[in-house]
């Protein structure tokens, strides 16, 4: 009975092309899931840094900040180029912060996630100029904390297209100064 094959091979043709079968679904499998992975690398190039602070108002973090150094407390609010953190203490009244995004060289606990800026609040499209002009409004003393560690105790006045008009505690004869806004690192409450 030459060449013929008689009886039951359990795993046979069918055998075989039952596993062939599972290889091809595991490599398409594979394949899929590169493609996912490469579309988050791929979406997440164009996550930005305020997207991800965005996503991280309520948590505590700690910016490093060229000027200050280090800033941290409970990220309350987030603008388009700028932070506001709530210094956490035992005292009655907390200091709080204004920092410029330009000016933060790191950050640390942040969350995972990201908010596109078609989901931010109205007030979050508001920028540095708009927050140190409400500081400007309350007539509140503060502290500017320029880009080379210089404090000024102060009270803003004015803010401009790119300038900030302050009184510092300092002067004598009540002149105003005026400082860029690419010059101020952060501001921060008296308190």
């Amino acid at each position: 009975m030459g060449g013929v094959h008689r009886g039951g091979d359990p795993d046979g043709l069918g055998g075989l092309f039952e596993d062939l079968e599972q290889q091809a679904e595991a490599l398409e499998l594979a394949e899929r899931e590169a493609e996912v992975a490469d579309r988050a690398h791929t979406e997440y190039r164009a996550v930005g840094l305020v997207e991800r602070l965005q996503a991280s108002v309520g948590a505590r973090v700690r910016l490093e900040v060229t000027g200050p150094g280090t800033v941290a407390g409970r990220l309350t609010r987030v603008g388009a180029d700028c932070a506001f953190v709530t210094e956490e203490s035992d005292a009655l009244r907390a200091r709080s912060w204004v920092v410029a995004l330009a000016h933060v060289t790191e950050v640390a606990g942040a969350v995972a996630g990201a908010v596109a800026p078609d989901a931010w609040p109205v007030t979050a499209r508001l920028g540095w100029a708009a927050a140190l002009r409400r500081i400007a409004e309350d007539q509140q003393p503060c502290v500017l904390v320029r880009t080379d560690a210089r404090v000024v105790a102060t009270r803003f006045t004015r803010v401009g297209a790119d300038f900030v008009e302050h009184l510092p505690d300092t002067s004598p004869d009540r002149t105003p100064l005026l400082t860029p806004l690419a010059a101020i690192a952060a501001v921060r409450s008296v308190g």
